[in-house]
């Protein structure tokens, strides 16, 4: 008996998973740049959301604490969102 091969990463789907966690199964593929600008929108909600900012603050009444934490929370969600995407091998 043979074990089934691992299946390869294909960047393409992972994006459209990554994409559309939020709303379920993705009706039809989005143009490249839409899809970009989506992933785009979708790191941003998150790394308002990890550094307890609202979304419909003005840029301008942040404090120099909260932008520290926001540009700090910008760069640790696409890591974070990676790591968790590269299945882990079996042990």
């Amino acid at each position: 008996m043979t074990t089934p091969a691992t299946p390869s990463i294909d960047p393409a789907r992972t994006a459209l998973l990554a994409m559309d966690f939020q709303n379920g199964i993705v009706a039809q593929v989005p143009e490249s740049d839409a899809l970009v600008d989506r992933v785009k929108d979708v790191i941003a909600d998150e790394a308002l959301f990890q550094a307890r900012i609202s979304p419909h603050r003005p840029a301008a009444s942040l404090s120099p604490h909260e932008v520290a934490r926001l540009r700090a929370k910008l760069a640790a969600t696409p890591r974070a969102a990676a790591r968790r995407s590269v299945p882990r091998r079996a042990r």
